[in-house]
Protein backbone atom coordinates (compact mmCIF):
# COMPACT_ATOMS: atom_id res chain seq x y z
CA UNK A 1 0.00 0.00 0.00
CA UNK A 2 1.42 3.57 -0.70
CA UNK A 3 1.49 5.76 2.44
CA UNK A 4 -1.78 7.91 0.89
CA UNK A 5 -3.34 4.95 0.86
CA UNK A 6 -3.94 3.65 -2.24
CA UNK A 7 -2.23 0.77 -3.99
CA UNK A 8 -4.02 -1.74 -0.80
CA UNK A 9 -2.90 -5.69 -2.21
CA UNK A 10 -5.25 -7.93 0.03
CA UNK A 11 -3.36 -10.80 0.89
CA UNK A 12 -5.96 -13.65 2.73
CA UNK A 13 -9.35 -14.21 1.21
CA UNK A 14 -10.94 -17.00 3.73
CA UNK A 15 -13.62 -16.27 6.51
CA UNK A 16 -12.80 -15.36 10.46
CA UNK A 17 -10.41 -12.41 11.82
CA UNK A 18 -6.72 -12.97 10.75
CA UNK A 19 -4.76 -10.90 13.64
CA UNK A 20 -1.47 -10.33 14.69
CA UNK A 21 0.56 -10.23 11.27
CA UNK A 22 4.37 -10.49 11.52
CA UNK A 23 6.68 -10.68 8.30
CA UNK A 24 8.76 -14.49 8.20
CA UNK A 25 12.86 -13.40 8.35
CA UNK A 26 13.55 -13.76 4.59
CA UNK A 27 10.32 -11.45 3.86
CA UNK A 28 8.70 -13.93 1.83
CA UNK A 29 5.75 -15.05 4.45
CA UNK A 30 3.14 -13.31 6.82
CA UNK A 31 2.34 -15.15 9.64
CA UNK A 32 -0.59 -14.46 11.73
CA UNK A 33 -3.27 -15.55 14.01
CA UNK A 34 -6.83 -16.79 12.97
CA UNK A 35 -10.11 -18.51 13.16
CA UNK A 36 -12.07 -19.70 10.22
CA UNK A 37 -15.03 -21.97 9.43
CA UNK A 38 -12.72 -24.62 10.44
CA UNK A 39 -11.06 -23.66 13.50
CA UNK A 40 -13.10 -22.02 16.44
CA UNK A 41 -10.38 -20.71 18.39
CA UNK A 42 -7.34 -19.21 16.42
CA UNK A 43 -4.23 -21.18 15.48
CA UNK A 44 -1.28 -19.90 13.57
CA UNK A 45 -1.06 -20.01 9.92
CA UNK A 46 1.61 -18.59 7.12
CA UNK A 47 0.82 -17.17 3.49
CA UNK A 48 3.25 -15.83 0.65
CA UNK A 49 3.10 -12.40 0.33
CA UNK A 50 1.47 -12.57 -3.08
CA UNK A 51 -1.12 -13.89 -1.35
CA UNK A 52 -2.84 -17.70 -2.15
CA UNK A 53 -3.47 -20.39 0.19
CA UNK A 54 -2.15 -20.03 3.81
CA UNK A 55 -0.67 -22.87 5.66
CA UNK A 56 -1.62 -23.82 9.22
CA UNK A 57 1.70 -23.87 11.63
CA UNK A 58 -0.38 -25.01 14.48
CA UNK A 59 -3.16 -27.26 15.05
CA UNK A 60 -4.08 -27.48 18.41
CA UNK A 61 -7.90 -27.64 19.46
CA UNK A 62 -7.46 -24.53 21.38
CA UNK A 63 -6.24 -20.97 21.02
CA UNK A 64 -2.53 -20.38 19.46
CA UNK A 65 -1.68 -16.38 18.57
CA UNK A 66 0.26 -14.04 19.26
CA UNK A 67 3.22 -15.04 16.59
CA UNK A 68 6.75 -13.42 16.92
CA UNK A 69 9.48 -14.82 14.76
CA UNK A 70 13.02 -15.25 16.67
CA UNK A 71 15.75 -12.70 14.95
CA UNK A 72 17.58 -15.62 13.09
CA UNK A 73 14.29 -16.47 11.68
CA UNK A 74 14.57 -19.91 12.93
CA UNK A 75 11.92 -20.16 15.80
CA UNK A 76 8.28 -18.53 16.21
CA UNK A 77 7.02 -17.96 19.88
CA UNK A 78 3.56 -17.47 20.57
CA UNK A 79 1.00 -17.85 23.40
CA UNK A 80 -1.45 -21.14 23.79
CA UNK A 81 -4.32 -21.54 25.95
CA UNK A 82 -6.79 -24.67 25.59
CA UNK A 83 -9.77 -22.28 25.91
CA UNK A 84 -10.71 -18.76 24.70
CA UNK A 85 -7.84 -16.51 25.79
CA UNK A 86 -9.89 -13.60 26.99
CA UNK A 87 -12.12 -15.86 29.68
CA UNK A 88 -8.71 -17.79 30.04
CA UNK A 89 -6.55 -17.58 33.89
CA UNK A 90 -3.87 -16.87 31.75
CA UNK A 91 -2.11 -18.37 28.48
CA UNK A 92 1.20 -20.48 28.20
CA UNK A 93 4.35 -19.48 25.82
CA UNK A 94 5.94 -22.27 23.27
CA UNK A 95 8.41 -22.32 20.54
CA UNK A 96 8.09 -23.41 17.19
CA UNK A 97 10.91 -24.38 15.19
CA UNK A 98 10.11 -22.82 11.95
CA UNK A 99 12.80 -24.93 10.08
CA UNK A 100 10.48 -27.79 10.52
CA UNK A 101 7.65 -25.90 8.49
Amino acid sequence: MNTDGSGKTKITDFSGNKTDAVFSHDGQYIIFSSENDDVKLANIYKVLLSGGNPIRLTNYDGYDGAPSISPDGTKLAFESVSSDPDKSDGTSLWLLNLSDK
